[in-house]
């Protein structure tokens, strides 16, 4: 490694870590300039895309006054910096930060003379960047319930400019926000109306999907690449709460996956690892889930292999589901 790749190293290291002395002067006079400037070798990150990443609020916000050029960058992958504070370790208050310094920094762009209304609508254009895709399809939004990040996932969901335009948006799998939602936010459990996020925040999912659904109702029938709507990929991974939710939406029992499976071809369980409470849970609503007259209906219903739900939890092994199909 090289003088130049180790000052580089060392400040992508500081900028991880949130450590803000390797940003006063002395320190950029010493490494240089450009080497603030520079981005990891493979992603293409610049020190505000991993600050964000790690949560690291202050020194993003420092480096933003020092860089302001950094903050309109996007990786490799094409993740803006939004996209990096919604990911995994990201947190909360690092993407309201953002959010704000991103509308304040619009909304202070236009004239002095601009009237009110204008400057109503100046703040309203950094909604776009709220919408900006990566290379995969995704928003901030979809990055953030794909990493089960639900605390920053609710700030952006939070933003009312945005929020009707983003719970249409597809990824490059066809996969709306619910999918993801349920694919993987969506826990198989609701003890008492709250679970907790991969961060251990605490989340109100009921809430939240009820949120998400009101908004968008029509969400509920969108298909992804697979011919999944929500409720399949939350019956596919064991989100039995939810998948009694979203069949509130009863219409949503007559859908058909690209082999003209339907949602119950998909219920699986999956309860191996639950302690003896939340099985018992779990059972209790699979069982509230097979009760609906329009669920019943599906139990002989077979896919284009001729297949019913009962063919495929036994080829899976799910012999819970199985057994509860035969009751």
């Amino acid at each position: 490694m090289g003088i130049q790749e180790g000052r580089e190293a060392l400040i992508f290291g500081y900028a991880i870590e949130g450590n803000t002395r390797i940003l006063d002067r002395a320190n950029i006079t010493q490494y240089g300039e450009s080497s603030y400037l520079s981005r990891t070798p493979s992603l293409g990150n610049n020190i505000i895309h991993l600050a964000a990443r790690s949560g690291k609020t202050t020194f993003v916000d420092a480096a933003i006054r020092l860089f302001p050029d950094l903050l309109w960058q996007k990786n490799n992958n094409d993740n803006t910096v939004v996209h990096e504070a919604a990911a995994e370790m990201g947190t909360k208050d690092c993407v309201r930060f953002l959010i704000s310094y991103l509308k304040s920094s619009m909304s202070s762009s236009t004239t002095s003379s601009a009237s009110d209304h204008n400057r109503s609508n100046a703040t309203a254009i950094a909604v776009p960047f709220l919408l900006e895709r990566n290379c995969d399809g995704e928003t901030p939004f979809h990055v953030a319930l794909r990493c089960r990040n639900m605390a920053a996932a609710e700030e952006l969901f939070a933003d009312v400019n945005t929020r009707q335009q983003i719970l249409h948006i597809k990824n490059n799998c066809g996969e709306t926000p619910l999918h993801l939602y349920a694919r993987y936010c969506a826990g198989g459990t609701f003890p008492k109306d709250l679970e907790h996020d991969d961060n251990h925040n605490v989340v109100d999912k009921p809430k939240f999907i009820k949120a998400l659904i009101t908004a968008n109702s029509a969400a509920i029938f969108e298909q992804d690449s697979d011919g999944f709507i929500p409720v399949m990929r939350a019956a596919q991974y064991g989100r039995v709460h939810a998948v009694l939710w979203m069949l509130s939406y009863k219409q949503s029992t007559e859908c058909r996956d690209l082999k003209g499976r339907n949602v119950l071809h998909h219920l699986r369980l999956r309860i191996a690892d639950l302690n003896a409470r939340d099985k018992d849970y779990t059972f209790w609503i699979c069982k509230k889930i097979l009760a609906l007259c329009e669920v019943y209906t599906l139990i002989f219903l077979q896919d284009k292999d001729g297949n019913t739900p009962l063919h495929l939890a036994i080829m899976d092994r799910d012999f819970d589901i199985a057994e509860l199909i035969l009751k």
